[in-house]
């Protein structure tokens, strides 16, 4: 028993980090998404000519760039800094950090709004849209992830 009391500040502390790990992970995501979105909103505007007009926004099949770009970095660093850390290290930096910074969650949702975004029409666009967008980035991102292995091992 008092094996286990003497790990308890070392399995506190890296809880700490790894809850920390994640808040920073969070704000990467959040700082990718937005600065992606922000880039194809105004590229999006420019095409059409209204660039000072902030109320055009991009269709939601172009805006989810973000989270793709997002989920396939991620993808791409879990496989290369798994192999680069120590058991705790890798706790921190995979589970906290990039546990946080990926959301394939978020994903799952854009799938929905990009099927409903253009399921009003009788254009079955709209769900090779979805598929695609649902199939795409999870092949792009375990092509990172078997790149970043690669790479780290």
């Amino acid at each position: 028993m008092s094996e286990y009391l003497a790990l308890l500040p070392i399995l506190l502390a890296v809880t700490l980090m790894v809850a920390i790990a994640g808040g920073l992970g969070a704000l990467a995501r959040f700082g990718v998404d937005h600065g992606v979105q922000t880039i194809v909103n105004r590229v999006y505007r420019a095409s059409r000519k209204s660039q000072s007009d902030t109320a055009v926004v991009a269709p939601k099949y172009l805006r989810v760039l973000g989270i793709i770009m997002v989920n396939v970095t991620g993808a791409f660093a879990v496989g290369y800094f798994t192999y680069h850390f120590e058991m705790v290290g890798a706790m921190v930096v995979v589970y906290g950090f990039f546990g946080a910074y990926t959301t394939f969650s978020t994903a799952m949702v854009h799938v929905i709004d990009i099927f409903n975004e253009s399921s009003g029409s009788k254009d079955p666009k709209g769900l090779v849209l979805a598929l695609a967008y649902l199939f795409v980035p999870m092949m792009l991102a375990l092509a990172a992830a078997i790149a970043g292995y690669q790479l780290g091992s």
